[in-house]
């Protein structure tokens, strides 16, 4: 067995590592807590596998054995990193931390205690510790179910001069979202370098920040949209930016939200309307979310411009929308442009229609019943299955994969016009590989049978680029499902847009003789396993 005082020092300091690893803000990669890397599958709130207690840091590594001492004693940059929770043992261990990381800049990261939801008296005398060294503070998280505002409140009469990430997470009430709210205060005072700012569940509605790397305001209340797109503006650095928000009012232009039309809800008078958007030139991820609360973040579309290399998100519930999200923004246009190969999926009522090159995603909650007009019982504000679709139009695309899973018992209702109006909303495409269940597929091959009228009111067949089919069966498809298949080919080819090739697996022989005389290649496959 190899004795520890026989491993080398940078070994030992991988361990402490390893350790420390687990105690990182959230959602970051290992050793590297400056470091945003994309990760789509990144939760913001959640941090409850996360509450590792300051004694399971370099502390307690520290009393392994004096050769480990020793060393720990000799690399202040070991005691840099402080995660502390509301307990009063915390003030002795924060102080003694500080003292052996010498002049290093500090991370410092505070989440709720295990033992009580209530700990603001211990935390805010944690806080008056670290306040006295706040001038080395270059990272600062606060992740509290409660009292992060008086918490980061406490140091608005310190001096930050390093810090350059601030990450907050809390709670935030519904009817907080329309409240009036004072400024978080630290902001009235404190002139910092910051890079990065990712805020959850909070009213912010003053964001007086430039030259900024890293945006994200995440069901949060956010400063009026000038004041946002300012800071976006003068941050041409911007490499993320993230938000789910519900734009604050100034005093005066308050106005009741029923007299807004839907049309102009995405207006902002003190925009001005001729000003060119903001160009940024090194973003890398977008991410835009709404719901019937935090219904703001795609204002922000028309006033910004990005590179085609930018992976934009964009996840809209609970609501229709009132217009294409790429009309007025012509980075987003240009990116759809560019769009040829795209995956549509539904899981029970949700649908993701995905692009890997470029890399576009939109995620949407869709309606149990589609209703043709909005204002219609239920279907009021759910998406209809189309409008993934028709939020950003695809004009080139070419190759469409879609993949059909839907839960009998899920409530969601598929029907012919539903498909209908998701491939009018595709006439483009060539190429179609379709995942379905056989229950389903008549809905499929009914819709791509359907005759509609073009730009020219002339009568075509849906879909009349259409050369290539493939279809995929969940389960072994009846006489029937292979009849409706026959038929679909058998129409298109009859109004003058006949498939090219089929993939499919075997059909019986009788079927097959018939479909032979309307698509001249047939591909056989087996049955997925």
């Amino acid at each position: 067995m190899i004795r520890l005082t026989e491993l080398p020092d940078d070994i030992l300091e991988d361990i402490f590592h390893g350790m420390r690893d687990i105690m990182r803000f959230p959602g970051e990669p290992p050793y590297a807590p400056l470091q945003q890397e994309e990760d789509n599958s990144r939760s913001s709130a959640d941090t409850e596998h996360k509450t590792v207690p300051l004694c399971a840091n370099v502390i307690a590594l520290s009393h392994v054995c004096r050769h480990w001492r020793n060393l720990m004693l000799t690399r202040p940059h070991l005691w840099t990193f402080i995660r502390v929770t509301g307990s009063f043992p915390n003030r002795i261990m924060v102080n003694e931390m500080i003292e052996r990381s010498g002049d290093f800049p500090l991370s410092i990261l505070l989440t709720d205690s295990e033992q009580s939801n209530d700990a603001l008296y211990d935390l805010l005398g944690v806080m008056s510790v670290i306040s006295d060294h706040s001038e080395r503070i270059r990272e600062l998280g606060i992740i509290l179910r409660r009292h992060a505002r008086l918490v980061l409140d406490s140091l608005s009469e310190c001096r930050l001069p390093r810090l350059e990430k601030l990450w907050i997470e809390t709670q935030l009430e519904p009817e907080d979202c329309y409240a009036a709210s004072p400024a978080i205060s630290i902001f009235d005072t404190v002139i910092t370098p910051l890079r990065v700012i990712h805020v959850s569940q909070m009213v912010f509605n003053r964001l007086p920040f430039h030259d900024l790397t890293q945006l994200e305001l995440i069901c949060s209340v956010s400063p009026p949209l000038y004041e946002l797109l300012d800071t976006i503006r003068h941050s041409p650095l911007l490499q993320t930016l993230t938000l789910s928000i519900v734009l604050s009012k100034d005093e005066d232009g308050d106005e009741d939200e029923d007299d807004v039309d839907e049309e102009d809800e995405d207006e902002d008078d003190t925009v001005p309307h001729n000003e060119p958007p903001a160009v940024l030139s090194c973003l890398r991820r977008l991410q835009l979310q709404v719901d019937p609360v935090f219904s703001d973040a795609f204002s922000v579309l028309p006033h910004i411009a990005f590179p085609s290399s930018t992976a934009v998100y964009l996840t809209f519930s609970g609501r229709r929308l009132a217009s294409s999200l790429s009309k007025g923004c012509e980075s987003l246009e240009a990116l759809a442009r560019s769009v040829e190969h795209a995956t549509f999926a539904l899981d029970d009522n949700h649908a993701y229609l995905v692009s890997r090159s470029p890399q576009l995603s939109i995620d949407y909650e869709v309606a149990d019943v589609e209703f043709d007009e909005p204002g219609q019982a239920q279907g009021e504000f759910a998406a209809r299955l189309c409008d993934g679709f028709l939020a950003v139009p695809l004009p080139v695309l070419t190759s469409l994969s879609i993949r059909i899973f839907a839960d009998p018992d899920s409530g969601l209702v598929l029907n012919h016009e539903r498909f209908v109006r998701l491939f009018e909303a595709v006439p483009s495409i060539q190429r179609l590989a379709v995942d379905v269940h056989p229950d389903d597929s008549a809905y499929v091959f009914t819709a791509l049978a359907t005759i509609a009228k073009d730009e020219r009111e002339n009568e075509v067949v849906i879909c009349p680029e259409l050369k290539e089919f493939v279809v995929t069966w969940q389960a072994e498809p009846s006489a029937d499902d292979f009849w409706n298949l026959e038929r679909c080919c058998h129409s298109r080819a009859s109004g003058g847009c006949g498939v090219a090739r089929l993939e499919t697996v075997a059909f019986p022989l009788l079927i097959r003789a018939t479909l032979e005389q309307s698509v001249p290649c047939i591909v056989e496959v087996g049955y997925r396993e």
